[in-house]
């Protein structure tokens, strides 16, 4: 049985197995279902299904035939009459009764829940938890195929990433879909290299714990409430000789930041928490960092999405008197079904505490204290009076 204790969460006596994994399902987080009505196109999820094909590393002769099996009608060679706008759930209800085989089904899966939300943030719209829910729970059973190589790996910030799609063009991000993990271990990236941009606008969706966002913003001259640091250009690298470029790289071996000798004056612009079922957005070229207390545990689906703004230099910012750090993308232990079971068993403590919190016993025991303690605050209060001292000034009566 797999040892999660280190991250902070145990797996408990059922074990970790793929039999678990494949069998997980949505789990709601409020009595009132709302699911979107939201049609996904099939031009969105072909493009998502090359990305997945990338980020996966399927070959092209699958990439092919699961193009083929949803461009015709159950894989004839028919042409569909009308190409299929669905709802999420009736796309994924589509998908069960095509000729796939395991690895094929997952692909399309994946493309077909990261084209929704990719779709709903592009048309701002609303993604409630029933659905978010349900797009976790296809992701978590296609991250429990063994058959399919996905890459885990730990970002120069720190936390743990699964790329699930991946559409590079130029050497650059068109569009780039993740999981990330922090782990309750307290490995976080480099401090003084916290605060980054980022070349396309990005938008994140919380799958479980918390985590605070800081945007900064450059001020024209050092103040007293300002910080100067200075940029520091990034590259990657996908070779051990350390050979390095400005393209992106999908599994980078590693990553370097060089100083640039620009000062930058900053100032904080704003400060936010972010818990699960929340979505928050950070707009290209943002100087931004992400802080996960040490001890806990955070989990996000995070889209990097060119097509709502996209910044060439997009520079680190750190120490005026540094040079340059390179940071080694380590391979994880976990692999990716492991990673995906924390998250899963994250999410189900967090629902736990959450129904519980929302029991009527625990109402009725909060309402309980609320009420002995507005008693013994007009018990206090009475023996002011009879002490002769007002408890509404600062005086004698």
């Amino acid at each position: 049985m797999k040892d999660f204790s280190e991250l902070g969460i145990s797996e408990g006596a059922g074990g970790l197995d793929n039999r678990n994994i494949s069998k997980a399902s949505p789990k709601p987080d409020s009595k009132i279902e709302i699911e979107s009505e939201d049609n996904i196109s099939l031009s969105a999820v072909l493009r998502e299904l090359q990305g997945v094909t990338v980020a996966t590393k399927a070959d092209q002769g699958d990439l092919n035939y699961i193009t083929r099996i949803l461009t015709t009608e159950a894989g004839a060679n028919r042409p569909l009459e009308d190409p299929p706008a669905l709802t999420l759930r009736n796309w994924h209800a589509r998908l069960k009764n095509l000729d796939f085989g395991e690895s094929q089904y997952h692909r399309a899966s994946l493309a077909v829940s990261i084209a929704f939300l990719c779709e709903t943030g592009r048309r701002n719209i609303t993604v409630y938890p029933a659905d978010l829910d349900f797009v976790w729970s296809t992701i978590y059973e296609a991250l429990a195929d063994t058959s399919i190589p996905y890459t885990v790996s730990r970002s120069s910030q720190g936390f743990l990433t699964i790329a699930l799609s991946s559409l590079i063009k130029d050497g650059n991000i068109e569009e780039l879909f993740r999981l990330h993990v922090w782990e309750a271990d307290g490995r976080r990236g480099t401090p003084e290299l916290a605060i980054h941009s980022h070349q396309p606008f990005i938008q994140s969706w919380i799958l479980a714990g918390e985590g605070k966002d800081y945007t900064y913003e450059a001020c024209p001259e050092d103040t007293n409430a300002s910080i100067t640091l200075s940029e520091y250009a990034l590259t990657w690298s996908t070779n051990t000789a350390g050979e390095s470029g400005k393209n992106y790289k999908v599994h980078p071996m590693s990553s370097t930041v060089t100083n640039q000798n620009k000062p930058v004056h900053i100032v904080q612009k704003s400060a936010a928490s972010h818990t699960r079922n929340m979505t928050y957005t950070v707009p290209t070229h943002v100087f931004h960092k992400s802080v996960v207390a040490p001890g806990t545990f955070h989990a996000t689906l995070a889209l990097f999405d060119s097509y709502r703004g996209f910044h060439r230099d997009a520079p680190v910012l750190g120490p005026s008197d540094g040079t340059s750090y390179t940071a080694k993308r380590d391979t994880a232990t976990l692999t990716a079904p492991e990673l995906a079971r924390v998250v899963e068993i994250a999410r189900e403590r967090e629902l736990s505490h959450i129904n519980n919190m929302n029991s009527p016993k625990i109402r009725g025991a909060i309402a309980w204290a609320g009420r002995i303690v507005g008693w013994l605050a007009l018990l206090v209060i009475a023996v002011m009076y009879v002490k002769g001292v007002s408890p509404f000034s600062s005086g004698g009566a």
